[in-house]
């Protein structure tokens, strides 16, 4: 992650219409990075803009413990960008298990002076279409990182966020192997 900058989860609901024209309340959560609370903050009045035309628009901002987003081909990229960030989402309902998933590692390093094993816990935030395709992605991205050290895969979780957005450095990053 770009120096300076923290993921925040941005939380909306608002009335809206759904497929068959019925007002109905929809909720979404987009991860967004941002230096600042305020900064955050100006994003989520960006993405809440043209969302209340059937009433308020209810944000929560929250700042996350988020330290690895992975990037695949899973996300499709907006490259408009929307207060200086890339948008990454999905393009399939959210009735498939299509999305974000929070993977957590145990890395196990070797002491060179004692010999002892210690551990130590990482999570990996990674888009895919299942959680097994989520395990399979990690260890793809692992690879791809250099990571030489043994670990563990204990929990694989899915993730509410629609959408991850990202600095134009970061984008850069992700794009070239």
């Amino acid at each position: 992650m770009s120096k300076g900058f923290n993921y925040f989860r941005i939380k909306m609901a608002y009335k809206g219409t759904n497929d068959q024209g019925a007002i109905v309340t929809i909720k979404s959560e987009d991860l967004v990075m941002a230096t600042c609370y305020t900064e955050a903050e100006q994003i989520a009045y960006k993405l809440a803009e043209g969302k209340d035309e059937f009433g308020e628009v209810d944000i929560e901002i929250v700042r996350t413990k988020i330290a690895e987003v992975a990037y695949n081909d899973t996300f499709v990229t907006d490259t408009e960008l929307i207060c200086g960030l890339i948008s990454y989402f999905f393009e399939e309902s959210e009735d498939t298990e299509v999305g974000l998933y929070q993977v957590a590692l145990v890395f196990y390093d070797t002491d060179e002076k004692s010999g002892k094993t210690k551990t130590s816990n990482s999570t990996i935030y990674v888009p895919a279409y299942s959680s097994a395709e989520a395990i399979e992605n990690i260890r793809i991205y692992l690879k791809q990182v250099g990571e030489t050290r043994e670990y563990t895969i204990r929990n694989v979780k899915y993730d509410k966020a629609q959408s991850v957005m990202v600095t134009p450095e970061v984008h850069k990053n992700n794009i070239i192997p």
